[in-house]
Formats: structure tokens, C-alpha cells, sequence
């Protein structure tokens, strides 16, 4: 079918080696609704126009592309109505049943082309706290070829990219010493090399170490996955305050990085140590803990982030009265909740936090994301959204909370803070808010980041009374 220009948007594109196809993945929604959730992949002649659509079954990161021989179409697509991440489809341009591989692999993937040569799928992977570039067939056979480190999985933007004639990859990746740099892997040699050093400079700035950490939570039965960052002069005879630092998603995850960016090197600098845990939810663990938190989005994640803090005081190195807990997006959602599950907190952060799942659903740009994580909307089953909701328990909250927001954030509108605020300030709890203009679901504007991260420490440090 031939579809009028104006009827959709198109958010990603290839061109088959031939030039005469065009895989693309599209959608008459013109938002991230639209863009992230409710789009198709079609083969447009690239002569006529002519669309052919293969898959309804679509998500955020799609990013369709050809093998060398022009027959098949790799793409990352979802697992029935959980969108978040998912797993490699590969489906012929004839059309038919795609094959679905990596549905069982210890890790996930984030980025995916096809090798320039082979009938192989080369794919950027997040297992436990690392990231690596594999190979992968049809068969669904996988192989490391080289490890790159990130602190935070990279979802969004290009991070590699490969050589069709010489046999070299150029990736960025990050050291626990130093942040994002250009590196490039020699396939012949088997060899990686830094090639940018733009953050030398950093050889003078003293960083806390950056160490895995793995945890049992008891309680659930499950094995954690967490970043720990040791405060700078670290003694290991001293009991310290910490940080839990909670990321957004929640299908992101936490890796071995400089964790600069996560802004636990600043609490490091500070004195504090820093626990970056990847509850259930998170990705690097394959897909059933990726959605582990459907239809458990508070109870689940809480359960594996407080068996990790007290997994550190029992190891004598964090002091259990000088607690702190701060997160954004799902990270602030989940902040929220936790802080109305138990007082032991001294000071709470959220950004961007959801605090009513069932009017984020009514107000948000991306209402579908809600379906994959409760299987119906607040209209059909209500007793969910408001059973996790943190708003539901506002009247247990006893920890000292700053909330910041971006006045034009559509992901998380801002009436999700007001909410909380209001709520909060009626039961009489400890709360301030903060709102910053003209930012949407991010910080970005050089002033706001400072006046936020000096709020932040000003905020734990007023409440780590001893």
C-alpha cells in the first residue's frame, strides 16, 4: 500500500544493499506514543513507494537493518505487550514469522547491525556490570568479541560503529579512572587501543573506586546485582554514610564506568559511599529479571534494594543511621515509594518521580509503557495502579524529601510532583519542591545542574545529623 507523506512519521530507516528496499519503522502517531510504542515495520519500494508491512510487534529501538545479502531484516522487537528492551527479531522481507533469539541469554541488548560480510548479527550487550559487543547467528549461537564498559547502559545514541573493509570497530567506551572516550578494536589483532584522551586532565582528580557487588535477597529468593562506589580515602575500619542511588527505566541498569555522570562520584568526594543496585527490572540479567517488576513495580525492587544497604552494614563498612536515598524518573517513582515503606531513611531526592501511576497514565506523552508493566489501564483495573502507587501510603512518609521537577517534562508530567507535594504537606512530612523552567524530563541547562547538585548535598547534609 501507498501511503499519502503526511499520514505518519517515520522514526528509524535502512536501505537494503541493493538500494531498492527500505526498511522502515514508522508510525501515524506523532509523538513519543507514536514513535516508542505504537509503530510498525514496513519494506517501502524505494521506485514506487509501495509499502509492505512486516511486523506490527515493534518497539522503541527498533533500528531495522539488512543483511549483506539483502534477505533478511534484524531488529530489536518486545515480548508480547512488554515493550522495554526486549530481544533480536530477524524476519525475511518476504515476510512471515520472525525468528526471536537472545530470549534466553544472562544479559540484553541494546544496539544491534548486521556483520558487513557474514550472515551474523553483531550486537552490544549489558551482562551482569559489563557491556560487550558479540556476534550472534541465526541459530542463536553468541560469542564476546570485546568488552566495553559504560556506568549506565547506553539506550539512547550511537556508541560504536563498524568498518566495512579494514576490520576495525570504533566504540566509546568509559574506565573506572576516566569517562567516555573514543577506543577502536583491531579484529586481526584482537586488540583494543584508547585512541581520544580528552579527560587526561581527570589524572589529577582523585575518584573513589568503582567495584561489582553481588547480593542475596533473602526475602525474595533472588540474586542482586549492583555499582558500588567507596568514598575517596576510603578506610575500610570506618563505618560511612551512604547513598542509594536508584536508575530511571526501570529497564536501564548500573555497569562499571567512572560513575560520574550518575553523580556518585560527587557524593564519593563528599565522604559518602554510594550503592548503585540493579533491582529486579533492570537490564544485564536477561529477560525474566527485566520483568521481574510487571505488575510488582513498588514491593519487588524495594525488597532487593534494602537487602543490598543491609547487606553493606553488615559487612561494618556503612554506619545503619546515616542513610540517604535519591533517584530520578522511575528512579525518583521508586524513591517515592520506598520512603513510604520505611522511616530508616534520613533524606530522600526524587526527580521527575511518579507518584500517581493512575493519572501518569492519563497525562503522560507514552501511556502504552504503563500496559507492559500492568497488562491493562487504570479504566480496567484500578486496584493496581493504585496499589502501586506511592501516593497511596503519602501518609506514612517520615523522611525529610526534596522534590525537583521540569516545568515542561511530558514523560512525567509535573502534576505528578505537585501531587506528592501537596499530599505530603498535608499529612505535615518534611517536603520542599523545587521546580526548574523550561526543562522537560531532564536537567540540561548548565545553571539548573549546578543549582540542583548543590541543592542535593545541601539537602543530605543538613538532615545527616549524627
Amino acid at each position: 500500500m501507498k501511503l499519502p507523506a503526511a499520514s505518519r512519521g517515520v522514526v528509524y530507516f535502512n536501505w537494503s544493499p541493493d538500494s531498492r528496499w527500505i526498511a522502515a519503522l514508522s508510525s501515524a502517531i506523532p509523538t513519543a506514543e507514536g514513535h516508542e510504542y505504537q509503530s510498525h515495520l514496513g519494506l517501502i519500494d524505494a521506485q514506487t513507494g509501495d509499502e509492505t508491512i512486516l511486523n506490527r510487534k515493534t518497539n522503541a529501538l527498533a533500528d531495522p537493518c539488512f543483511s549483506p545479502d539483502g534477505e533478511w531484516i534484524a531488529y530489536i522487537g518486545p515480548i508480547g505487550t512488554f515493550k522495554e528492551r526486549g530481544i533480536i527479531k530477524v524476519i525475511s522481507i518476504k515476510g512471515g514469522e520472525p525468528l526471536e533469539l537472545l530470549r534466553e541469554y544472562p544479559g540484553n541488548v541494546w544496539d544491534l547491525t548486521w556483520h558487513p560480510r557474514e550472515k551474523k548479527i553483531l550486537a552490544a550487550v549489558a551482562r551482569g556490570p559489563h557491556n560487550y559487543l558479540i556476534t550472534l547467528d541465526l541459530e542463536g549461537r553468541a560469542q564476546d568479541i570485546f568488552e566495553m564498559d559504560h556506568s549506565m547502559i547506553p539506550y539512547w545514541g550511537d556508541y560504536w560503529s563498524v568498518s566495512s573493509e579494514d576490520g576495525h570497530v570504533a566504540f566509546l567506551n568509559e574506565t573506572e579512572e576516566y569517562p567516555r572516550e573514543v577506543w577502536l578494536y583491531d579484529v586481526y589483532k584482537n586488540q583494543k587501543n584508547q585512541v581520544t584522551h580528552f579527560n587526561d586532565y581527570m589524572e589529577n582528580v582523585e575518584l573513589g573506586s568503582v567495584q561489582s557487588l553481588t547480593w542475596v535477597n533473602t526475602e525474595e529468593k533472588a540474586q542482586v546485582l549492583g555499582i558500588l562506589v567507596l568514598p575517596s580515602k576510603f578506610d575500610p575500619s570506618r563505618k560511612y554514610p551512604l547513598v542509594v542511588t536508584l536508575h530511571g527505566g526501570p529497564a536501564y541498569n548500573w555497569g562499571i564506568g567512572n560513575q560520574v555522570s550518575s553523580w556518585a562520584q560527587l557524593f564519593a568526594s563528599n565522604g559518602y559511599m554510594v550503592l548503585l543496585p540493579n533491582f529486579r527490572g533492570s537490564s544485564g540479567s536477561g529477560m525474566d529479571w527485566i520483568m521481574a517488576n510487571v505488575r510488582n513495580w513498588g514491593r519487588g525492587p524495594t525488597s532487593d534494594v534494602m537487602s543490598g544497604v543491609d547487606h553493606l552494614i553488615e559487612k561494618g563498612w556503612v554506619d545503619k543511621d546515616r542513610l540517604f536515598i535519591q533517584g530520578g524518573s522511575y528512579g525518583g517513582y521508586l524513591t517515592f515509594w520506598i520512603i513510604t515503606q520505611t522511616p530508616r531513611f534520613k533524606a530522600a531526592f526524587a526527580r521527575a518521580g511518579v507518584a500517581n501511576l493512575a493519572t501518569e497514565y492519563a497525562l503522560t506523552d507514552e501511556p502504552t509503557f504503563s500496559l507492559g508493566y500492568f497488562l491493562k489501564s487504570p479504566y480496567e483495573d484500578p486496584e493496581i495502579y493504585k496499589q502501586d502507587s506511592p501516593l497511596t501510603y503519602a501518609s506514612q512518609v517520615k523522611t525529610p524529601l526534596l522534590i525537583a521537577h521540569g516545568e515542561r517534562d511530558l514523560r512525567v508530567p509535573i502534576s505528578q510532583a505537585y501531587e506528592f507535594y501537596s499530599a505530603l504537606k498535608h499529612y505535615g512530612a518534611p517536603v520542599e519542591m523545587v521546580v526548574y523552567p523550561r526543562e522537560s524530563h531532564g536537567i540540561g541547562e548548565y545553571a539548573h545542574q549546578i543549582d540542583l547538585l548543590n541543592r542535593l548535598l545541601a539537602w543530605f547534609k543538613q538532615h545527616d545529623v549524627k
